[in-house]
């Protein structure tokens, strides 16, 4: 999903949310933080605030891309250790 198509997003939708998969490019350094605020935009939404979350980091198959770590640093997931598990390279 682009960036951009989300902030068109109505998020009253997603009421009765049990788990929410944000897939991120892993490849694009240049808007991780960009990925990171719409992710921390959505997760602040009443609606969605107790739903689990899995992060998908795509393009791993590409050399120099962001690794589980990496990703994990650029979009504050450390801060959300109550809805995550483990982040796999």
């Amino acid at each position: 999903l682009c960036l951009n198509f989300l902030f068109l997003i109505d998020l009253r939708m997603f009421a009765n949310t049990q788990g929410l998969i944000f897939v991120v490019d892993s490849n694009d350094r240049e808007r991780v933080n960009e990925a990171r605020e719409e992710l921390m935009r959505m997760l602040a939404e009443d609606n969605i605030r107790d739903a689990v979350l899995l992060v998908f980091a795509n393009k791993q198959d590409l050399s120099n891309v962001m690794n589980a770590s990496e990703v994990t640093d650029k979009l504050g997931l450390h801060s959300l250790c109550h809805r995550m598990g483990s982040m796999k390279d």
